[in-house]
This record gives structure tokens, C-alpha cells and sequence, in this order.
């Protein structure tokens, strides 16, 4: 029993090591982005009040052309109003972009 042991040394905790490394590594290359991840809800929001205030400002159209995933592209027009209403889903909250006024909604998602 002891002439077994002592042939093995520690190839067993290598293999196992190696198959935790290749899981955990395959598991991070398969995961849907986390938008959370990339930007917290604080930031975006406070970029997109930048941006509806920059467009107010010089009367431009101004695009959001940051890391946060949107379904529609953000433009505020000279007027400071929005393109499209969308909600912009975080890990614990709901920012709803209103059309028109270019409002910004944060509603927090509660897990029941």
C-alpha cells in the first residue's frame, strides 16, 4: 500500500487541479456579459445626464458611446429630448429611459 503511494507522488492533486483550471477557464469563456460588470448603474446614469446636458448645450445630437449594451442606440437631440424609450437592465436595477423627455427611471429589482 505504501509502495503505491509513494509511486503516485502528487500526479493525483495535478490531475485535479488541471481539471478544475480547464472547467473554471471554459466556464468564464461561455458567460453571457454582465453589464454590471462593465458599468454600475450609478455611472451610466450619471453619463447620460452628461451627455442630455452637453446636447442642450451646443444644440447637437449627441450618441451615448460607452461599454453598457443598450437594444437601441441613446441620442439625445438639441433639445435634450431622447430617440427611443428603452430599459437598460443592471444586476439589482431597472434604468427606464423615457421617449421624449429623456428622463431617467432607476427602479430596483428585488428578488423574491
Amino acid at each position: 500500500m505504501m509502495d503505491k503511494l509513494a509511486l503516485n507522488k502528487g500526479f493525483t492533486l495535478i490531475e485535479v487541479i488541471l481539471v478544475l483550471m480547464i472547467g473554471l477557464g471554459s466556464s468564464v469563456l461561455f458567460q453571457k456579459p454582465n453589464l454590471s460588470r462593465v458599468q454600475n448603474s450609478n455611472e451610466f446614469k450619471s453619463t447620460l445626464i452628461h451627455l442630455q446636458f452637453m446636447a442642450l448645450l451646443t444644440h447637437t445630437t449627441l450618441e451615448y458611446a460607452g461599454e453598457v449594451i443598450t437594444d437601441y442606440p441613446v441620442r439625445y437631440n438639441a433639445n435634450g429630448n431622447i430617440n427611443m424609450g428603452q430599459t437598460i437592465l443592471f444586476n439589482s436595477k431597472r434604468i427606464t429611459l423615457l421617449i421624449g423627455t429623456g428622463k431617467i427611471h432607476e427602479k430596483r429589482i428585488y428578488d423574491d
